[in-house]
């Protein structure tokens, strides 16, 4: 498999602060090196994607996303909003967006690839089975596939 750099970057949508703790160690453990960028609802999302280019408080520049792995039940901006609008601006339709949820439902599946999602990974309860679907995530993204150009603003 191919490994990301730590060039890549991921950013992560995820409101609840032990989701976020697992999914740094479900990462760490898959053996993926991306930089992790965590947001708390779509809302930070669309204004972290908005800030593309700009300057972090420490003076970085913000990082553009290689993925979005997006949960879809957030507070303020769910995450089913929050893929409405990146599918509707013309400098983030591109952006490859997987959605993430505990839901298995089939409707609700449906309605994320029918809002854009390029894929949908449910959220495992065993830490293992965690670890197996981020590395198959990793290996396909950052492996198999041609990811888009950068985004630039």
């Amino acid at each position: 498999m191919a490994q990301p750099s730590s060039t890549i970057t991921i950013v992560i949508a995820e409101d609840n602060r032990y989701d976020q703790l697992i999914l740094r160690r479900v990462f760490k453990v898959a053996g993926l090196s991306a930089r992790l960028r965590f947001v708390n609802n779509g809302e930070e999302l669309l204004s972290y994607l908005g800030g593309i280019g700009g300057t972090e408080a420490d003076g970085a520049v913000v990082p553009a996303p290689s993925i979005v792995l997006l949960d879809m039940n957030m507070p303020k901006v769910d995450g089913w909003e929050a893929l409405r609008e990146i599918r509707r601006n013309r400098n983030l339709q591109h952006l490859p967006v997987i959605a993430l949820s505990t839901s298995e439902e089939p409707n609700y599946i449906a309605r994320a690839y029918a809002l854009g999602a390029n894929s949908y990974l449910s959220k495992p309860s065993d830490f293992s089975d965690y670890v197996t679907k981020i590395k198959i995530l990793g290996e396909f993204w950052f492996g198999a596939a041609h990811l888009p150009p950068k985004l630039v603003h």
